[in-house]
């Protein structure tokens, strides 16, 4: 339970700082959820339109957001 409460207030940190920062959103529709998507179906995560240039590790946090839209 303790997990569960400590991950939900981290996700809303992250979402406030990142909307309080001016975070671009054509980040997320162009890079890290085509990204995520080839993540998720065993693809190269590398291989996008717009290119994706971090580690793989960056991206595990964002998989349930990429199954949701």
């Amino acid at each position: 339970m303790r997990l569960l409460l400590a991950l939900g207030l981290l996700l809303i940190v992250t979402t406030l700082a990142l909307s309080l920062t001016g975070y671009d959103t054509r980040d997320w529709s162009d890079s890290f959820y085509p990204a995520a998507r080839a993540m998720l179906h065993g693809g190269n995560i590398y291989i996008t339109d717009y290119g994706f240039y971090g580690p793989p590790w960056a991206l595990w946090p964002l998989l349930p957001l990429a199954t949701l839209s």
